[in-house]
């Protein structure tokens, strides 16, 4: 039983969300954000995919977590964060270390 709730506490630990991600966009671009827990986003078309990176479970970022190096250059966008069954493998592998994960996701919308 003990063990049950150790797994338990361990997912669950890695499922809150400390971290950040920087929206940052070329001026013109017409920028909102996905709901969260939403899968895909209807009418756009998956841009660009990249994968955070934080410690101390979320407060600290390794690296750039900005969206700059995956946005279009214009038109309408949308930005997504998740944590899909990779991050959560990542997360919970890296638990020791205080390691978190998520991916943010550019959509371009047609207009």
């Amino acid at each position: 039983m003990k063990r049950f709730f150790l797994v338990a506490g361990l997912v669950a630990f890695t499922a809150l969300e400390c971290a950040t991600v920087n929206v940052t966009a070329p001026p013109g671009a017409q920028v909102r954000v996905a709901a969260k827990g939403a899968t895909g986003v209807a009418g756009c078309t998956l841009y660009g995919t990249k994968r955070n990176m934080y410690l101390l479970w979320g407060l600290v970022p390794l690296g750039d977590n900005s969206t700059q190096t995956i946005m279009p250059r214009s038109g309408e966008v949308v930005v997504q964060t998740q944590i899909n069954l990779f991050d959560v493998v990542l997360s919970v592998l890296g638990y020791w270390l205080t390691l978190y994960f998520n991916t943010a996701s550019v959509y371009t919308c047609s207009e």
